[in-house]
């Protein structure tokens, strides 16, 4: 292997004392060595900074830019782009881990591929604290209607420096930085002037921690992450409204999220004006089950009646209780 190519490798830090050793390590450890590792930390308050400082003193291609004020992921990525010199540029988060090869084998795949090609990507493991779930590559080739009809790559690639030239940075609206997403509009600019290409193996531990973006956006704040998708949306309005597969997707995503809310009329809303659109489309209906099933299964009208009585049974003993004294 002739590693004539820098690789700039950025990973955006913020209060990961827990994990940021164990991401660090499966970056230094690559059998790629031509690396520079640049860690921008977006302000963290616990021992994150002083963890990686620990590590630069044995590490020279180690670098460390900290944030002057808390500006969010997709600034903090840009601004490793910016002070970026390798030839190609991945990104790792500070929670999750390479297997000791990926950036060989990416840069062997990439490195082999058509010009039309601006990034090559891995498949992942997604891990949380109840199962692991293996996620191979869907795209290859002019991949924008994948994106827009069916989601995100999943995984973090190696990208030729050119491409953020023509594509652009990391979109930093507020929409994004809250509710995520900010990834996947990336892949979609990106896809409008380059093709993509994959690695069919697993190369990636993706962690889905509790303090993620992800996670708070879905699970916590799945109002922030319709925002991020109605933010998109508006941007590629004019993609979406010609393409009715784009147009139920964007919908569905968004009935998912305002289930997570228990928001039955908003959900219905969305469901109907999929169904208005192209009646005779078999995955709207399936929505709508979806929909049905969620809001008004017998199961859940009965948890929720077993739920009132246990209430009233335990009001009721202690009404007793208290009577009888």
């Amino acid at each position: 292997m002739h590693e004539n190519d820098l690789i700039s490798i950025i990973v955006p830090s913020f209060n990961r004392e827990h994990t940021i050793l164990r991401t660090l390590n499966s970056v230094i450890k690559q059998t790629y060595t031509n690396i520079e590792i640049i860690v921008v930390d977006d302000c963290s308050t616990d021992n994150t900074v002083p963890l990686i400082k620990s590590i630069m003193k044995n590490e020279p291609r180690l670098q460390l830019l900290i944030n002057l004020e808390n500006k969010g992921a997709n600034f903090t990525r840009n601004r490793g782009v910016k002070h970026a010199k390798g030839k190609y540029i991945s990104f790792l988060d500070s929670d999750d881990e390479w297997y000791l090869e990926t950036i060989e084998i990416l840069w062997n795949k990439i490195k082999n591929t058509s010009k039309k090609v601006g990034l090559v990507y891995p498949g992942l493991i997604f891990i949380t604290n109840k199962y692991q779930r293996k996620i191979y590559p869907k795209f290859r080739g002019n991949v924008f209607r994948d994106l827009m009809t069916k989601g995100t790559i999943g995984s973090y690639p190696l990208i030729k420096y050119e491409v953020f030239t023509k594509a652009g940075l990391f979109d930093e609206s507020e929409e994004l930085r809250k509710g995520g997403n900010q990834e996947y509009e990336l892949w979609i600019r990106i896809s409008q002037y380059y093709e993509f290409e994959c690695v069919n193996k697993i190369l990636l531990k993706h962690y889905f921690q509790s303090d993620s973006i992800t996670f708070k956006s879905t699970i916590k704040r799945p109002i922030s992450k319709i925002k991020s998708f109605l933010y998109i949306w508006n941007k590629y309005k004019q993609h979406i409204s010609k393409d009715i597969d784009a147009y139920v997707f964007y919908c569905y995503k968004i009935f998912e999220l305002l289930k997570e809310r228990h928001q039955k009329k908003l959900a219905k809303k969305i469901i109907f004006m999929s169904l208005k659109t192209d009646i005779f489309k078999l995955r709207t209906y399936f929505h709508l089950i979806f929909y049905l099933h969620n809001f008004y299964s017998p199961v859940n009208i009965l948890s929720r009646v077993y739920e009132l009585a246990s209430q009233l049974k335990e009001w009721f003993e202690g009404f007793k209780f208290h009577f009888s004294q």
